[in-house]
């Protein structure tokens, strides 16, 4: 499968999962064939031109990111994604980009924007925010596993029913692989039987809020250093009088009950807290908060095996998770290609090529 921004995608997807402590990827065929106009002659002096008219056809296996908000999980207790049985994916579309993606479906008819909706019932009673009183259409998605069931419900019309004898029912899942769609991972596990991961922001948050703050005391400290409080027992001084350079002040006391308040240097415990927080920032961001290391400089070559052992074990960890979701997807788009692709989309990518053997996967 040659897609020149897999890579970028890839990033995308753990950027996701590092921002958000998980990343669900929905994994399946897109059916895209599109009309195109192949200009064969135009003149640029006159604007004439003249075309053919072509279809293109762009379906692949495509990937896209799940805003977790929108993904209702029965089980989440359950870390697996497999052992799930079902799921519901809800997204959000504007009214004309419905029309484009869903322009084939016979429900379509149906379905009017959430502006649209005049009478009170069930349904719009429940409907989201998002939907009601907008031109939004909200589609919902469920998938059923264990009783092999796909729905699509747009505004509360289900627009893939399956006919049989007269009888409508809802349909199969369209995948020969009978299993959910969906590839899962986590940036870190916040327990054995949850289904969610702890994300980066979360684990730095505490120890972020408490260097924001020792950075805001240094400053203030500092800025009262170089701009000192006067103190003095003058009645005739105004309260919150702040005095400017060059500027001349008459007082009716000894000028020497005017003193500034001396600012005390910063301590070297103080820096010490900021640098071993600081630390710990970083070693979070590089894998994991390990064994405190001492802030001397410099450090023996004893200290910086351990520590890059550590981060290496921890970045260990990531990497599994990473991987573990590359072979999830992986086989999702494999199982796609098998079933999907036609003999004229394998030779369009891999060219007219001759093989002495077939492996049957």
């Amino acid at each position: 499968r040659r897609d020149p921004s897999r890579k970028i995608n890839n990033f995308w997807q753990y950027l996701y999962n590092i921002i958000n402590g998980t990343v669900i990827v929905f994994t399946a065929y897109n059916s895209n064939k599109r009309d195109v106009k192949n200009v064969t002659m135009y003149d640029p002096a006159t604007g004439e031109i003249e075309y053919n008219k072509a279809e293109v056809d762009d379906s692949d296996v495509e990937e896209v990111i799940c805003n977790l908000e929108d993904i209702y999980v029965p089980k989440i207790w359950e870390p697996s994604m497999n052992k799930q049985g079902e799921m519901i994916w809800r997204t959000l579309l504007k009214w004309n980009d419905f029309q484009v993606q869903y322009a084939k479906f016979k429900n379509k008819e149906y379905v009017v924007p959430g502006s649209q909706f005049a009478d009170t019932s069930i349904f719009t009673d429940f409907l989201s925010y998002d939907v009601r009183g907008q031109d939004f259409v909200e589609v919902i998605k469920y998938f059923n596993k264990d009783k092999d069931q796909y729905a699509i419900i747009a505004n509360g019309v289900l627009l893939n029913p399956v006919r049989i004898k007269d009888q409508e029912e809802i349909s199969p899942l369209p995948w020969n692989h009978k299993e959910l769609p969906f590839s899962k991972t986590i940036y870190e596990p916040l327990d054995a039987n949850f289904f969610y991961g702890i994300s980066l922001p979360q684990k730095v948050k505490d120890p972020q809020t408490a260097l924001n703050r020792m950075w805001q005391l240094l400053l203030e400290r500092e800025q009262r250093a170089v701009s000192s409080p006067i103190i003095t027992n003058d009645p005739s001084v105004d309260y919150g009088l702040e005095f400017k350079a060059g500027r001349v002040y008459q007082i009716q006391t000894d000028v020497n009950q005017y003193k500034e308040l001396q600012m005390a240097p910063t301590s070297g415990s103080y820096w010490n807290a900021l640098t071993t927080l600081q630390g710990i920032m970083n070693r979070t961001g590089q894998g994991g908060a390990g064994q405190m290391i001492t802030s001397q400089q410099p450090r023996s070559a004893t200290e910086k095996v351990q520590e890059a052992a550590r981060e290496k074990e921890s970045v260990g960890l990531y990497f599994l998770f990473y991987q573990d979701l590359l072979e999830q997807k992986s086989w999702l788009a494999i199982q796609n290609m098998i079933q999907f692709y036609t003999s004229n989309k394998v030779e369009k990518i891999i060219g007219d090529k001759e093989f002495n053997k077939i492996i049957t996967l």
